[in-house]
């Protein structure tokens, strides 16, 4: 069922039992979001867009699987930081859930350490789901799909991305110790826990009050079982990047935004020491480090697919991930234990 207008959406939300839509808004990108009240409550629809072609190796079947096997677990369900989702249909990849308003993307918050100190809480809550039973009822996602290869490139993709492209694929080309080292990181890839898959700041929603804060982790599409270091380098990496943007790379000046740098050096450990203590495992820093890493490799692919010059920012980003890539030692000592 393909959405055109917003009497099929609000047909199909009658259709449910939803019968009294109000403020609809309508988003369409890589998926279909749609807000809403109902009897005053704000609501969330998604459907997976027709013109999926970043994942196209994944619908929605992972996050309704994950979501609505959580609802019938009494152990998961009581996880604070779940989304209450209320329908789920597998056929047409449309999830019903509900819409948190007031909360902020994590993205649009400074790196606090009592912040971050909760959120390695709540991902290592999320790490130490251990119910065998839950794990296999969880579509399974293939490695490839999570670590994709840099090195190989379809002519669509070449053709599509212009000349901004092209630099990248020279700048792999020029620097072959970046593959190697993303080799050695898929070499280490470890299927140990459940894992959300594409934890990046913009999937942490914070809400705040009375000085306390309250989250939730939404977009379970990629979740699986897999590397818990995987999670913890994203939302390293999504802050890496927007320090990067943070920079001022002007001929005339040159701020590296060094002040929020040591704010997220600071913080980033106080997430990691949270994480180790709810979960009592000893984390390999030096792949935590590589997958930040690999993020901003990722980050800067997209910005040459969509960008036909790029910025001295942008270029930035592709400069930092090989520092975290291939001199990952030298990184780790500044995150984990430069003072």
């Amino acid at each position: 069922m393909a959405f055109y207008a917003t009497s099929e959406i609000k047909a199909y939300l009658h259709s449910v039992g939803l019968k009294n839509v109000e403020n609809l808004e309508v988003k369409r990108g890589r998926n279909l979001i749609v807000t809403f009240t109902n009897n005053s409550k704000w609501l969330i629809l998604k459907k997976k867009g027709s013109a999926n072609t970043v994942f196209n190796a994944t619908s929605l079947g992972n996050e309704l699987a994950f979501l609505d096997n959580s609802a019938k677990n009494p152990e998961i369900k009581e996880m604070l930081f779940l989304p209450k989702a209320f329908h789920f249909n597998y056929s047409e990849d449309i999830l019903i859930s509900k819409y948190y308003k007031g909360y902020k993307s994590l993205m649009h918050s400074k790196p606090e350490e009592v912040l971050f100190k909760s959120i390695g809480k709540q991902l290592g809550t999320l790490h130490s789901i251990d119910n065998c039973e839950f794990k296999e009822g969880l579509p399974k996602i293939n490695r490839e799909n999570l670590l994709p290869e840099f090195d190989s490139f379809t002519p669509e993709t070449i053709t599509s991305g212009g000349s901004s492209v092209i630099a990248y694929i020279k700048f792999l080309q020029k620097f072959p110790d970046l593959l190697s080292s993303i080799g050695v990181l898929y070499s280490k890839y470890e299927d140990d826990c459940i894992i959300h898959g594409d934890f990046k700041a913009d999937n942490v929603l914070v809400y705040q009050k009375n000085g306390k804060y309250y989250f939730k982790i939404i977009d379970y599409e990629f979740t699986s079982v897999g590397d818990r270091h995987y999670d913890l380098g994203y939302v390293l990496g999504s802050f890496l990047m927007k320090w990067v943007y943070e920079m001022k790379l002007k001929n005339d000046t040159m701020d590296f935004a060094e002040d929020y740098f040591g704010e997220l050096k600071k913080s980033f450990k106080a997430l990691i020491k949270s994480y180790e203590k709810r979960t009592d495992v000893n984390l390999d820093y030096n792949r935590i480090i590589r997958y930040a890493g690999l993020y901003l490799l990722k980050i800067f692919f997209n910005c040459s697919i969509h960008s036909r010059y790029l910025s001295k920012n942008e270029l930035m980003l592709l400069q930092i991930a090989r520092n975290y890539l291939v001199f990952s030692d030298k990184q780790t000592s500044i995150h984990f234990y430069d003072n």
